[in-house]
């Protein structure tokens, strides 16, 4: 026999492999994962792992088609296969992603819009898993809350892992037939490449930049070469009838306990996504030698296989309609009849999406044949894209009708610094709100870059000015010293300082981690780790002055709260000889005045706060810690004051809003601060023992 007969005999019999009937448990399985995710988003507010089934279980199921037709002689046909995928992917992420954009602009307030609109476009291309890990936007944060399009992440994974895959195959019967080896065999090897690389990016991201790794199709890549290699390997496992039963129990039974058990938020997609993944594991595989018996026999059910048709268009629309609930009602977490309804709700908008939107289009696709067959399918695709290309559009045509109309030279801080009385109303107010959410965070010309600590904490690094400027200030803190930081703008343009900021997210300058988080969470945690090493940082940087937020207001509360960690912190820095300058922070309001301001229709008046429910009237200098008051190297600046007077703490100042959000003030306004805030800085150098000054 010649070596040259190998391969022939070898592709006859691939030819003649047995056509594998449906896996309805696999049907079953899609459903409980969606409603696992539903039920663990809506009543516990952690991540269930049933989307880690459902990338295991597309790529086990797309594996076991791309060799079908491999092995019938087809090879793989790209063309058909991204076809294939466009049919089955778009027609739904268009309609949920153009849905839930209308609803948000009826259903949420204006300050969301842009954020909504630049959310559904990178919803609707499937790109928005970097969207919002290049945001940093923590899965199920607090900045997550009122997301319609958070949930897209893993759609948008699985288009990108599903337009990369084929081409894997492809290589892998070229070189196959290069080397006259399996074409099975070679993928495996390609794979368990991927799963080796892919794994090791997901543990080395989630120590590093979790937020980010948790959206990084390449941290998740690993999760898809699983349910792919078992694909691959399934023929020759041979699990006995027992053993299969007990693997399917089994991994259903982590698959439902998993996220009551496992808080992952913070460790996903890392060694604790190996649970989840080992389940779907152990249900596939035990689920083929088991047929019929145990809980493959649950999966396989009828009401679980009925509702499998829907359940991506039920994991689609169950997170705007959460989202707008909570919004609505104001709760965080829903009872039982509420979450009820969300799930009932859901499943309706399924249904009618599938049913009468989304199936007619697919239906026709799977009909056509030939160029004209394909011409109402590629119309009705055309139409759905209509859906969210309308309200994206409209989104955003309005918000830049509204930034055209708006002004940019309120006098804001200016028409108050003089006599505490603000000048007389303004006929239009800066900035818009439909800008506030993305417009206005600090900016002063910096350029950044993310960088980690010696012991593995994250934090951000941004600089700006000249090199050779007489004053060097280093910012180090959270987004509360940071937004103070525009302010210094027009110091950093004129030469007369450089100046440079450390940021983490919700991580104060302190000793400990826990100033804003509970001492339990892993944020905590993370925040301890930076801190321990901010100092060393800092002090290796040698700036002429440290300047940071030294108080922590509470939303709500009058009172001066100037944590103990932050005592110790800074004096750490001051003993080794660099002063520091403590700002007193923003007011917290209880609830954010842009709120207030749209329901009122900008009537700034209804919207002010009583001052003594929001500040304290205290000397900020003498009210801090005595070990503070006592060191000659630390002083601090008061600003509070062109935030709160005259009794009141009002929603737009000088025809300028303040407040962003409930605690963090817009560029705008600080911009207005500026001349008040650098005078003050000025003289608070003036206070302290350090050759540095700042020329006005």
């Amino acid at each position: 026999m010649t070596t040259e007969a190998l391969p022939a005999r070898r592709e006859l019999r691939e030819r003649n492999a047995p056509v594998q009937t449906r896996r309805l448990d696999i049907q079953g399985l899609r459903t409980l994962a969606a409603l696992l995710v539903a039920i663990y988003h809506i009543w516990t507010y952690r991540i269930s792992g049933a989307v880690d089934v459902f990338f295991v279980v597309s790529a086990f199921v797309m594996t076991q088609s791309l060799l079908r037709g491999i092995q019938r002689g087809r090879g793989v046909r790209l063309g058909r296969f991204y076809r294939d995928l466009l049919f089955r992917m778009a027609p739904l992420a268009w309609i949920v992603a153009g849905g839930a954009l209308i609803a948000g602009l009826v259903f949420l307030p204006v300050t969301d819009w842009t954020t909504m609109a630049r959310q559904a476009t990178s919803a609707a291309t499937f790109s928005i898993n970097y969207f919002l890990g290049f945001e940093s936007m923590a899965y199920l944060g607090d900045e997550a809350n009122s997301s319609l399009f958070q949930h897209f992440w893993a759609m948008a994974v699985q288009v990108q892992f599903y337009l990369l895959f084929p081409l894997l195959a492809v290589l892998a019967v070229a070189v196959s037939r290069r080397i006259r080896r399996s074409t099975e065999g070679v993928l495996a090897a390609l794979l368990a490449v991927v799963f080796v690389a892919s794994f090791a990016a997901a543990i080395v991201g989630v120590l590093e930049n979790q937020a980010f790794a948790y959206f990084d199709t390449g941290a998740r890549a690993w999760e898809f070469a699983a349910g792919a290699l078992a694909a691959i390997a399934l023929p020759a496992l041979r699990w006995g009838r027992a053993v299969s039963i007990a693997a399917a129990a089994i991994g259903v039974v982590i698959l439902v306990a998993f996220g009551a058990v496992v808080d992952a938020t913070l460790l996903s997609p890392g060694v604790a996504t190996l649970l989840p993944v080992g389940a779907a594991l152990l249900i596939l595989i035990g689920g083929a030698n088991g047929q019929g018996l145990g809980a493959t026999r649950l999966l396989a059910s009828k009401p679980l296989v009925a509702a499998a048709d829907y359940s991506f268009g039920f994991y689609l629309w169950h997170w705007p309609v959460l989202a707008i609930y909570r919004e609505l009602f104001g709760v965080h977490r829903l009872d039982l009849i509420a979450g009820l309804g969300v799930i009932a709700a859901s499943a309706a908008l399924a249904f009618i999406t599938q049913r009468w939107l989304e199936g007619p289009v697919r239906r026709a696709a799977r009909r056509a044949t030939g160029d004209g067959g394909w011409r109402r399918p590629i119309v009705g695709l055309a139409a759905l894209a209509l859906l969210p290309a309308l309200a994206i559009g409209g989104t955003r045509g309005y918000v830049d009708w509204l930034l055209a109309a708006t002004p940019t030279t309120n006098p804001g801080a200016a028409a108050i610094a003089d006599d505490g009385v603000e000048l007389s109303p303004f006929a239009e107010i800066q900035p818009s709100l439909a800008t506030l959410a993305e417009g206005q965070w600090e900016s002063w010309g910096q350029s950044c870059v993310d960088r980690t600590a010696p012991a593995g904490a994250g934090y951000r690094e941004c600089s700006a000015g000249d090199n050779s400027a007489p004053l060097t200030v280093v910012a180090v803190g959270d987004s509360h010293t940071e937004i103070w930081l525009t302010a210094f703008g027009p110091a950093i343009e004129s030469g007369a300082m450089r100046l440079t900021s450390l940021f983490s997210g919700a991580c104060p300058l302190s000793t400990v981690g826990d100033d804003k988080w509970p001492s339990e969470d892993p944020a905590a945690e993370a925040c301890a780790a930076l801190n321990a090493e901010r100092g060393d940082i800092v002090l290796g940087m040698a700036p002429d002055v440290v300047v940071t937020t030294a108080s922590i207001a509470q939303a709500g509360d009058p009172a001066l709260v100037v944590p103990e960690g932050f005592v110790d912190a800074a004096r750490q820095i001051t003993d080794a000889g660099v002063p520091i300058i403590g700002l007193r922070d923003a007011p917290r309001h209880s609830a954010a005045p842009s709120v207030c301001l749209e329901e009122s229709g900008l009537d700034a008046s209804s919207c002010a706060v009583p001052q003594d429910e929001l500040l304290a009237d205290l000397d900020f200098e003498t009210a801090v810690p005595d070990p503070l008051v006592a060191d000659p190297l630390f002083t601090t600046v008061d600003m509070t004051d062109l935030l709160c007077f005259g009794g009141w703490c009002p929603a737009v100042i000088g025809g300028v809003i303040p407040y962003l959000d409930d605690n963090h003030l817009t560029r705008d306004y600080v911009a207005t601060m500026s001349p008040y805030l650098l005078e003050r800085f000025s003289a608070a150098l003036d206070r302290i023992p350090t050759p540095a000054s700042l020329p006005l």
